[in-house]
């Protein structure tokens, strides 16, 4: 090879006689280079490919775990709004426990205790499906109902908090207002007010 002229040669001897043959290397070498850097502009390419599917099925994947964390972080949010219904469940015990407690008062109390007992048992149950990592957004029942009896029987659970607390408690509405809604979550709403 004489590279500085690109060229190579080949000698073949036999006796008496002497032939070199020469061919011109530039076409193989522009051919190697061209290779060489189509080689290099693929692999930058599938690189920068694999990259891109990479971050996107990552997303993909992670997208599940996010919207469990969003819901969580949601679920804590609202529960810590709500007020305890164990206080209203405690102090209605109380109540009933003391003397000289009528029977439609009983009744009453009795009726708060069941109620915030259920109400109880649905946040439970909405905790226990975020632990268990499946939860999925439910789909909410709306049906039409009266609302003013909605709020009263909510305003009743809490009745004895306030009788302890040495409140009174009075309700002023349009009654027989008929509303179109989620009775949980519009339960939900007016436990959170009135905490």
């Amino acid at each position: 090879m004489l590279e500085e002229y690109n060229l190579r040669y080949c000698r073949v001897m036999t006796p008496g006689n002497q032939t070199l043959v020469f061919a011109d290397m530039t076409s193989e070498q522009a051919t190697l280079e061209n290779l060489v850097h189509t080689c290099i502009f693929v692999g930058v390419v599938s690189f920068l490919t694999f990259l891109g599917l990479s971050v996107l099925l990552a997303r993909w994947a992670v997208r599940p775990v996010e919207q469990a964390w969003r819901e969580q972080k949601q679920f804590v949010a609202d529960a810590s709004h709500e007020r305890p219904p164990l206080t209203v469940i405690t102090t209605n015990a109380e109540l009933l426990q003391q003397q000289g407690v009528d029977d439609q008062a009983r009744e009453r109390l009795s009726g708060n205790v069941l109620a915030m007992a259920r109400h109880m048992r649905t946040l439970l149950e909405q905790m226990l499906e975020l632990a268990k990592g499946d939860h999925q957004q439910v789909q909410s029942i709306h049906t039409t109902l009266d609302f003013w009896e909605l709020v009263t029987e909510e305003v009743l659970g809490y009745e004895a908090v306030f009788f302890e607390q040495g409140l009174e408690l009075e309700g002023r509405g349009e009654e027989h207002l008929t509303v179109t809604g989620d009775t949980v979550a519009l339960r939900q709403v007016v436990d959170v007010l009135m905490t």
